[in-house]
């Protein structure tokens, strides 16, 4: 399946409005977070750490004292973009792909058994660790295709040029906003024979990550949160299967259909989710 628009100047629109309604609200919840900020810098207590807030205070006033490289960028403004991003970037993407890894799970019962079959073999009922990932080469070929197929964030975050350059032999002007058609890429049947099907087994003699796997982005702009999203999924799929070991999971037959995997059309393109469906544990 293929996110598709009948013309490009409407994908360019709807882009650019969203856009535009994105960073309204950014601006409100950064005055709202810098709000926060400033309450917990007037009853700051070294020997307290309330929270995120209070580990960057602690962090600043250490640069401070020791003139640390970098303590120029630790600043109210910069801090309150970093918690907005981590509710933005971190809740709703994360919330997003577990939604989906439940549905693959009930969807193809057969993956959920090979899943099933390796978590024994290798952890039996010991609660699993970032340690035990590459021991697990059917639950990471699982999470990568789950994020190849249906990635949560289909379209990269904007970027802006500083100046001119070019991408692929086409120019691209100076202050022109860019951004990563991800979703393409991960569909595309030129770097994904077979593309529109869900098969984990392309990952399992991947030794190398393939270029055109690219949920979290990449180059210097990559999401810092890769690591943490991967070892939440990794631990979620593992310990859900664990914990539901009697009881395996199944889509009920009104949402068993071809639509199933379909994500929901909306006007959010920045988020792609999955429609409603419904699993119930067998007994």
């Amino acid at each position: 399946m293929s996110i598709k628009y009948s013309k490009s100047m409407d994908f360019t629109h709807k882009v650019n409005a969203l856009v535009s309604d994105l960073t309204t609200q950014l601006i409100a919840k950064e005055d709202y977070t810098q709000n926060i900020l400033k309450i917990h810098e007037n009853t700051y207590d070294e020997s307290l750490c309330r929270d995120f807030c209070d580990m960057f205070i602690a962090a600043k006033r250490k640069a401070e004292t020791e003139c640390l490289p970098g303590v120029q960028w630790l600043t109210d403004v910069n801090v309150s973009a970093t918690l907005v991003d981590l509710f933005i970037a971190g809740i709703e993407t994360s919330f997003t792909t577990i939604q989906w890894l439940l549905l693959f799970m009930a969807y193809f019962e057969d993956w959920q058994q090979k899943l099933r079959v390796e978590i024994d073999e290798v952890l039996g009922d010991r609660v699993a660790t970032m340690q035990d990932r590459p021991l697990m080469h059917c639950v990471q070929a699982f999470l990568a295709e789950s994020l190849r197929y249906r990635t949560a964030a289909p379209i990269g975050s904007p970027r802006n040029t500083l100046l001119d350059t070019t991408i692929a032999g086409h120019p691209i002007a100076s202050q022109t906003m860019v951004v990563q058609h991800t979703y393409n890429m991960s569909m595309n049947e030129k770097y994904w024979p077979r593309s529109s099907d869900f098969d984990p087994g392309r990952f399992l003699d991947k030794h190398v990550r393939p270029p055109a796997f690219i949920p979290f982005g990449t180059g210097r702009r990559v999401c810092i949160g890769e690591s943490l999203a991967l070892n939440i999924m990794f631990i979620f799929v593992v310990r859900f299967l664990q914990l539901t070991r009697d009881h395996p999971i199944r889509l009920t037959h009104k949402y068993r259909t071809d639509h199933t995997l379909e994500p929901l059309v909306n006007q959010n393109i920045f988020f792609l989710v999955p429609t409603d469906y419904e699993i119930v544990f067998e007994k």
